[in-house]
């Protein structure tokens, strides 16, 4: 198992999700035990709460049929937030180093740790119908989990492996 971490990049995040996220680092970072587990953030949390409120002013007024103006204001405030977030979250996981509890406290989301591949299911129902052109042979199936290479194998691909039995 891998160590855990914070996820660094919340490009991908809507902008409602995006100024949650940020409101509740804000509040968690402040905590007298957060900040004593972690004395030097960067950026620093006098520089990180204008960053974060201005976006969620912003925010607030370009959601409501914000002018080209004001969504452009909100979008410049947001990659602001997204470049200081990405600095916090390599700090804190480089201070952290796996340790869950902390990771925690900071209001950071946990990036997913890899899981094992499941076996594939078993196919059921195969039949083996005529195709629509001759020499061509049709499989079908009922349920299917397998890699998808299978999937995009042709149907003379499949004629000839059943051709040589």
């Amino acid at each position: 198992m891998r160590k855990e971490k914070v996820i660094s990049s919340y490009a991908s995040w809507s902008d409602y999700e995006l100024s949650t996220l940020a409101g509740r680092i804000l509040k968690a970072m402040k905590e007298p035990a957060t900040s004593a587990n972690f004395p030097n953030p960067i950026p620093d949390m006098a520089a990180l709460e204008p960053m974060v409120l201005d976006y969620i002013t912003k925010h607030e007024i370009a959601s409501g049929r914000g002018s080209a103006l004001e969504i452009s204001q909100k979008n410049e405030s947001r990659e602001l937030l997204l470049n200081s977030l990405k600095s916090l979250a390599h700090y804190v996981n480089l201070v952290a180093d796996g340790q869950l509890s902390l990771l925690l406290s900071t209001g950071m989301v946990l990036a997913t740790q890899p899981t094992a591949l499941q076996v594939p299911g078993v196919i059921e129902k195969i039949q083996l119908r005529d195709g629509p052109i001759g020499g061509q042979l049709r499989l079908d199936f009922e349920k299917f989990w397998e890699y998808d290479r299978l999937l995009k194998m042709d149907a003379s691909r499949l004629y000839d492996t059943f051709r040589s039995d």
